[in-house]
């Protein structure tokens, strides 16, 4: 890795160090998204209604973890009140008509939605609008008719959703909604409907049990006035099956990306390893060594080899060995036998630009220094000056 590369990879993780610090240090927003799971500190769990509740008069309080069918099939819903607070709880076609038969034996149901489900809206032919700010601020009045003449602001964060085409069913309107600053319009969000010798009891805003409004003074008083309708000395079921925020499988990695510090080093150690790919994913080599031609040591040879005939003193032989590369020579480049005659030698002399005499005497004299029977240094010397005239 180059210096250069090194200041890239110093900075990366700088920055994703800072951003670290900032986010973890950072204090953390409120979460509106949709819970009500009796456990959830979140801004919509209902943690704080379930505290409350567990401290009330109710005979007793039992949680209801599956479906509304398979409750009833157990037998574990008795005499007493049934609610449901959620987002949209999606009861079934058999179990909407369980919980009718249960409340018109003298029960009571509450169920706060924002949406409805299909067995209950086409039964009582109801519809659910939102209600619009035309001054854009999500922030309306709420309160309870009949019981008090007070308003509970819903606040900004949430919208507020209300009953329209009441006209087909025979139901009271006990709460109302309307845009703060213009009570003259108010529409119903929470209803009473008698069904047989119970009553069931239609809310949209669910809101109200989450803990960001249940922990306000006035929203307190706007859900112990909806508690009021119901009649403590019985039992009371809470719904923990249909929860928007209901863990239904966690494994090791949602844990990790619920839980802030733990997400941000588990996005921290992504991070680290894309560089570390990006960097070095270059195939390592090793360092090429440089290798060097051979020198040309051919003169060396030759010294090599003129000094090994020298010591043996076999001059003769060097003679003849110099008489056949003469030879060869003038085989291959003229094509001329080892005896040529006069028109040979003319070509030679023409090519080498020698006098054609000359030539006789060069090889009168390398015969006869050959015929010698002891062949001294100097005519081997002479030799070799001769030879190379010619090569």
């Amino acid at each position: 890795m180059d210096k250069k590369q090194k200041t890239i990879v110093a900075l990366l993780v700088l920055a994703i160090a800072v951003m670290i610090y900032w986010e973890v240090n950072s204090p953390e927003p409120l979460d509106f998204s949709s819970d009500y799971t009796f456990t959830s500190t979140k801004a919509l769990g209902s943690k704080a209604f379930h505290d409350a509740i567990e401290n009330s008069t109710f005979d007793s309080i039992q949680y209801l973890n599956k479906s509304v069918y398979e409750a009833f099939m157990n037998n574990e819903i008795n005499q007493g009140t049934l609610i449901f607070v959620n987002g949209y709880s999606d009861i079934s076609d058999i179990g909407w008509k369980k919980l009718k038969d249960w409340v018109s034996e003298g029960n009571q149901l509450l169920i706060s939605n924002k949406y409805f489900s299909k067995p209950i809206t086409e039964e009582y032919k109801f519809e659910t609008r939102t209600l619009t700010n035309p001054q854009g601020q999500n922030y309306f009045n709420a309160k309870i008719r009949g019981l008090s003449q007070q308003e509970f602001p819903t606040g900004k964060y949430i919208t507020q959703r209300y009953f329209i085409r009441l006209d087909s069913i025979q139901a009271d309107t006990l709460g109302l909604v309307s845009e703060m600053k213009s009570s003259k319009e108010s529409y119903p969000n929470f209803i009473k409907i008698n069904e047989g010798k119970g009553q069931i009891y239609l809310h949209t805003h669910p809101e109200s049990f989450g803990n960001f409004f249940f922990l306000r003074r006035s929203h307190y008083a706007y859900v112990e006035e909806i508690l009021e309708q119901f009649e403590t000395h019985k039992n009371l079921y809470l719904d923990a099956y249909f929860k928007s925020g209901k863990q239904i499988a966690t494994s090791p990695l949602q844990y990790m990306l619920k839980n802030r510090a733990l997400k941000w080093m588990f996005y921290s150690l992504i991070v680290s390893i894309l560089i570390l790919l990006i960097f070095m994913a270059k195939r390592k080599q090793r360092t090429i060594p440089v290798v060097l031609p051979y020198p040309n040591k051919s003169v060396e040879f030759i010294r090599t080899i003129s000094d090994v005939f020298q010591k043996k003193q076999t001059h003769a032989e060097f003679v003849s060995m110099k008489i056949d590369q003469l030879q060869k020579k003038w085989f291959l480049d003229y094509g001329i036998s080892k005896n040529p005659s006069d028109e040979e030698l003319q070509t030679i002399a023409q090519k080498k630009e020698i006098d054609i005499n000359d030539i006789k005497n060069d090889l009168k004299q390398i015969k006869k220094i050959s015929n010698k029977l002891e062949i001294e240094q100097r005519d081997l010397k002479k030799v070799i000056r001769i030879v190379k005239k010619y090569m």
